[in-house]
């Protein structure tokens, strides 16, 4: 493109060219910094400061301290990256879980299905598990048996994951032959 003649991103062999540019622009919510700097580079954002506020709200959860950990939790979500948001609503769910909220665990655990980007590590399956195992405690095994056969189809019998929804399921055909 003519545009980029005047900066030197050609390349001598001429084997590409760029033909747009997509500038990157941090927008940060001034009310929710609480008296931190605004973050300025990439490095600010994914501070170890950060990784210590997900470990504290994980923390309280382990206390039993489910509404701190959630208001903790919660605020962080919006603040997180590709890696670390599904990361934290999985813990969302599990407070909610802890708190015997079963309903509103299943729908914060398949948020993550749902409205998460994937990452590296597979928290969308981790939460459609735990899903199955709220929708257990909850008194509604037919969900639950849902989930874990869509586990199984996805995933496979013999899988990490598909190998507990199996299991679960085989579990579950067991309560029902029993009512």
């Amino acid at each position: 493109s003519p545009d980029f003649d005047c900066v030197d991103l050609k390349d001598p062999r001429g084997m590409y060219s760029i033909i747009s540019v997509v500038p990157v622009v941090f927008l940060v919510n001034t009310e929710k910094l609480d008296g931190r700097p605004c973050p300025q580079t990439w490095e600010d954002i994914l501070s170890p400061e950060f990784e210590k506020k997900v470990s504290l709200g994980i923390l309280f959860y382990e206390l039993h301290e489910y509404d701190r950990a959630l208001a903790m939790l919660k605020k962080l979500k919006y603040e997180a990256d590709i890696e670390n948001e599904p990361r934290i609503q999985y813990w969302i769910g599990e407070c909610y879980a802890g708190k015997g909220d079963f309903k509103r665990a299943v729908s914060e655990y398949l948020k993550i299905s749902y409205l998460s980007r994937p990452t590296k590590l597979n928290w969308g399956v981790t939460a459609q598990f735990q899903a199955g195992v709220a929708y257990m405690k909850a008194g509604e095994p037919e969900n639950a048996k849902k989930i874990f056969e869509k586990i199984v189809r996805q995933q496979g019998k013999t899988t990490v994951f598909g190998k507990p929804a199996q299991q679960k399921i085989e579990e579950l055909d067991r309560l029902i032959k029993q009512k």
